[in-house]
């Protein structure tokens, strides 16, 4: 190890990726009682070759008991040099262990509660990341005092939390109390960035979480039986809010959950970039659903007709951003004829900021004409288009549109057109 020393004293982050090769155990009854001399001497000998290391970084791959022994056991003598510690699978910390300086800490809890979390001082951190957290998980962890009735955050600027496992229906769930049955409060009195992800119907985190007023970023991605839930909370005044409607197994698509993202958007209106993703496919999407004016980017993936589109655009002032990736033509209803070139009528434009639209149909849609005609109508009838991108709608027609227009319609001289081919 002295010739690896020399080379590698210096090094202020080390990164370890695990690969299960058949030879060790990898089954969670191992007994790691007979590896413990090779875990004890190995963790000492890397710690010692690289003394200057701060920032560590456990990589996602099998997950070996040994292996997660081992990173918990140099994790710890690390110690107080640690500022960031990422670890993609579970570490076995020594009991009563706690990081006092990490500024970063990435925790993976996909080990079905095999691991302990470990034990961290919140008073410096920045940056948190929990992934793949039980909802019985609890933040007794980053709590000095169990009698206490806040766990405070007061550095962290970052928080990204990802929710998996069994839903518990009803109250607050055991990540969010004490030992006694009494909730804690999770206070973030300096976070700007916020990202949850929870596609089962509860999600304590935001229902008990203190955040401040004003923030950077927040991003929600719930299933459909979580949003009603914290439909009546008061988000912070971010200037990013992003909202993805994902789904589950048991959700049963009801479209009234478009209510409930709505309440959430109108109790943030001061958003300055405001984003709505449909991501179910099953989730029925009207436009009396999301009439939701500080919208200002919506992503559909739904089945989405031209007639609903239209409406969409009319109802949703200050959309910059529309992309439907299941566009349809439906029963058109709607007049999007076009005039002849250089004749006296022109197409009444349409009152809207959209500057990008994405529309994706299927490439056996038909018939391919009318789809060719709504692209043509949307080129014409919006001035502020700056970027349209369609799959499966071939170049000519819709590029001899540009050409013939552009003398009455100056704004199609700079759109971008990104078009699939024509169809043999």
């Amino acid at each position: 190890m002295r010739a690896a020393a020399e080379e590698w004293g210096g090094a202020r982050r080390l990164s370890i990726l695990v690969h299960h090769n058949g030879h060790v155990p990898n089954k969670g009854d191992v007994d790691v009682s007979d590896y413990e001399d090779d875990i004890e001497k190995t963790s000492a000998a890397l710690a010692a070759t690289m003394p200057r290391v701060h920032r560590v970084l456990f990589d996602r791959g099998s997950v070996v008991p040994v292996a997660c022994e081992l990173f918990g056991r140099l994790a710890a003598l690390y110690g107080d040099r640690l500022q960031v510690l990422h670890s993609w699978c579970p570490i076995a910390v020594p009991p009563g262990y706690v990081f006092r300086e990490l500024r970063g800490a990435l925790i993976w809890h996909g080990s079905k509660g095999r691991y302990r979390h470990p034990c961290v001082d919140p008073a410096k951190l920045v940056s948190l990341t929990l992934s793949e957290l039980p909802l019985s998980h609890s933040w007794a962890p980053f709590s000095a005092d169990d009698a206490s009735e806040e766990v405070e955050f007061p550095s962290l600027r970052v928080l990204g939390v990802t929710y998996s496992g069994t839903a518990t229906r009803g109250g607050a769930s055991a990540e969010t109390r004490h030992s006694d049955g009494h909730p804690w409060r999770l206070n973030f009195p300096r976070l700007r960035k916020l990202n949850v992800l929870c596609t089962q119907d509860a999600c304590p985190l935001l229902e008990y979480a203190v955040l401040p007023g004003r923030m950077e970023e927040v991003t929600i991605k719930a299933a459909t039986l979580v949003l009603p839930r914290i439909s009546g909370m008061s988000l912070p005044a971010a200037r990013r809010l992003k909202i993805a409607i994902t789904s589950a197994p048991d959700d049963d698509n009801d479209p009234a959950v478009l209510a409930a993202v709505g309440r959430i958007l109108k109790n943030s209106p001061k958003s300055k970039y405001a984003w709505l993703e449909v991501s179910s496919s099953e989730l029925p999407v009207l436009p009396e659903h999301i009439a939701f004016t500080p919208l200002t980017a919506l992503e559909i993936w739904a089945p989405t007709s031209v007639d609903t589109m239209l409406q969409l655009i009319r109802r949703l002032p200050r959309l910059t951003t529309l992309a439907l990736l299941s566009w349809t033509l439906g029963d058109i209803q709607e007049d999007i004829s076009v005039p002849e070139p250089g004749a006296d009528c022109l197409v009444e434009p349409l009152s809207t900021r959209l500057a990008t639209m994405v529309l994706q149909i299927d490439h056996n849609a038909e018939p391919l004409s009318m789809f060719v005609l709504a692209v043509k109508y949307l080129l014409l009838s919006i001035p502020t288009l700056a970027r349209l991108r369609s799959t499966w709608i071939p170049k000519e027609p819709v590029m001899e549109v540009v050409e013939a227009y552009s003398e009455q319609y100056p704004h199609l001289r700079s759109v971008v057109l990104k078009l699939g081919y024509s169809r043999s």
